[in-house]
């Protein structure tokens, strides 16, 4: 690939540069609870710094490509076949231009400029995942189905995802693209649900029963998680943890979330979803047995 192929992307990602990148509360209260009293000037301060040992994480944190920068610079990417070669090359002709850029510090509103590291635009051009090519099935049904801006977000997506996509995956992807509603409230929750389990996915997956998994697994954490918060309330912590009780992983409301969104996915998908019952108080969960003691239990029901 000739270098004059290379300079669409290079200028866009110059303009970026020259935007310069936000750090939004979060991030600043991150850097107040590992610095000491930051400010703006102290912050750029330390990126400059090579010597000190904090100065490479701070820049990677400070210069990650957002979600707008990428949407920003997706449709020249996929307009594109990239090699490992072309990246070094894109790599080595941003730095040769030097480009100054700046930090907007949201909290503090104030701005500081600084030209741009050598780290800081070695790790942004590798994390847009360059190499990365949508399946042509994918991206036709992506172009033609939904509006340009959540399409071009879902590609994000997906290049974000660094996932080898084979034929089951995209399977699986092209019917959420096809059967769920773009325009519901929840449609970005319902893609990125659908991101997260890409891993889990094989050739035999049987999609259906695989979502019910998923459903009985979330509905017995959420109970879970309410016997973990009724005894929570009756004792404390340092009392639970001697006895064994081991804190739940998930709050019960974000477990109810994920239950809504896989029967709104398969209502869309299957027509159908399976309702379960919650165990009664009386009944024992042979999928869940933690302890001798459990175990016990389950001998003296059984005998």
């Amino acid at each position: 690939m000739l270098t004059s192929y290379l300079s669409e992307l290079v200028t866009r990602i110059g303009q970026v540069f020259k935007n310069g990148f936000g750090v939004d509360d979060d991030t600043w209260h991150h850097l107040q609870t590992t610095l000491m009293e930051p400010t703006p000037s102290s912050v750029v301060a330390l990126v400059k710094d090579a010597d000190d040992c904090e100065s490479d994480s701070l820049t990677e944190l400070l210069f990650y490509p957002n979600e707008a920068m990428q949407v920003f610079l997706e449709p020249t990417i996929e307009s594109m076949v990239f090699t490992l070669k072309d990246q070094e090359n894109i790599i080595a002709l941003l730095l040769s231009q030097s480009f100054n850029t700046k930090l907007l510090f949201h909290a503090c509103k104030k701005t500081v400029d600084i030209k741009m590291p050598e780290l800081a635009v070695q790790k942004f051009v590798s994390r847009l995942n360059l190499i990365f090519r949508l399946p042509v099935e994918l991206a036709d049904i992506l172009n033609r189905r939904l509006p340009e801006d959540i399409g071009k977000l879902i590609k994000v997506h997906l290049r974000n995802s660094n996932i080898d996509l084979a034929d089951h995956h995209v399977e699986l992807l092209r019917l959420f693209l096809t059967k769920l509603d773009y325009t519901h409230p929840d449609y970005r929750s319902w893609i990125n649900f659908g991101l997260s389990i890409l891993p889990e996915i094989t050739p035999s997956t049987r999609i259906y029963e695989f979502f019910m998994d998923k459903k009985r697994f979330y509905l017995q954490s959420i109970e879970k998680a309410e016997l973990f918060f009724e005894k929570l309330r009756r004792s404390n912590m340092e009392t639970l943890m001697m006895q064994n009780e081991r804190a739940v992983f998930m709050p019960p409301e974000k477990g109810r979330e994920i239950v809504a969104h896989i029967d709104q996915i398969c209502w869309a998908i299957f027509g159908y979803s399976d309702t379960f019952q919650p165990l009664k108080k009386n009944e024992i969960n042979l999928n869940n047995i933690e302890s001798q003691k459990n175990l016990i239990t389950v001998i003296d029901c059984l005998s």
